[in-house]
């Protein structure tokens, strides 16, 4: 990796979207470090294309923007990375210690906690987290 220099995060919230991972790929051409928040998809998914809904402010749905600046092989790495990163977050800030079920999900006391999906966007990746209490 090589150092770009500080990085400076556009940060952009929706009452309602159709889907914050969608709208962060279509921005990938014209932005390189961006995160979208709602309160609300319309359409959101998660992985193998199922349909992701929760009713409106109950989960902090967010993606991310990511341009690692690593080889196209090395990228699943960044996904280990973001869900341990977000694991140790978690406990830091709630006390809580969450499991990580591979590859995607904290999970807290059997209960699905978040979810990552990771997509690869010509070689920028798109990180969705969202967080829900069931």
């Amino acid at each position: 990796m090589f150092d770009r220099g500080p990085t400076v995060w556009r940060v952009e919230h929706f009452d309602e979207i159709d889907s914050t991972n969608t709208y962060v790929k279509r921005s990938s051409r014209r932005a390189r470090s961006l995160v979208a928040l709602a309160d609300f998809q319309t359409a959101g998914r998660g992985r193998m294309d199922r349909s992701w809904l929760s009713p409106p402010r109950s989960s902090l749905l967010c993606s991310i923007l990511l341009t690692p600046g690593l080889e196209s092989d090395q990228l699943q790495l960044v996904v280990a990375l973001v869900a341990l990163s977000a694991r140790s977050a978690l406990e830091r800030l709630s006390g809580l210690r969450a499991a990580l079920k591979w590859p995607n999900d904290l999970v807290v006391d059997g209960d699905k906690l978040a979810g990552l999906l990771a997509e690869i966007v010509s070689m920028v990746m798109s990180c969705v987290w969202w967080w829900a209490s069931e």
